[in-house]
């Protein structure tokens, strides 16, 4: 249920396209990229990544209207805008969500959890810094302000 969604674009979901569910054999181009950047190299973009993680973590557990899912221990980092008065998060966070996509502005997947939809942010591109990070929550809380206000909610 992670993968595929029925409300996604289909320009963006290369699930169906590929047995792999939008993956690519790519063991040749991870074993290039060890051999470009050197074990310290590919060390250091690792620990960067996990680093990443961490930060976008404390961003979450800082500011009050966003939720921590559960616990980081990956560069899956599970939360959700908190809603101000008791609205429907799943319901918001899936509109929150498709709005990015759909504007082009951040992608961004969820999952169902136990304890309600997730939106999963996933950290794999070394290259990202932590403005990345800061833009990625920008847009994700402008859109879940502007959706509460359209939706009439109090913000």
């Amino acid at each position: 249920s992670y993968i595929y969604h029925d409300d996604d674009s289909s320009q963006y979901d290369l699930g169906p396209k590929s047995l792999q569910c939008g993956k690519r054999v790519d063991s040749l181009k991870l074993w290039l990229a060890w051999k470009y950047y050197g074990d310290e190299g590919y060390v250091a973009r690792i620990n960067h990544l996990f680093e990443l993680a961490q930060y976008a973590t404390s961003v979450i557990e800082e500011h009050p209207r966003l939720e921590l899912m559960c616990p980081t221990q990956t560069l899956n980092v599970n939360f959700r805008f908190a809603p101000s008065s008791g609205e429907d998060a799943d319901a918001i966070n899936h509109k929150i969500r498709q709005s990015l996509v759909e504007s082009g502005k951040s992608m961004v997947n969820y999952c169902h959890l136990s304890n309600g939809l997730s939106i999963r942010l996933i950290l794999l591109n070394p290259d990202l810094e932590r403005s990345d990070i800061d833009r990625f929550f920008d847009n994700y809380l402008t859109e879940a302000v502007m959706i509460e206000q359209k939706l009439g909610y109090k913000v």
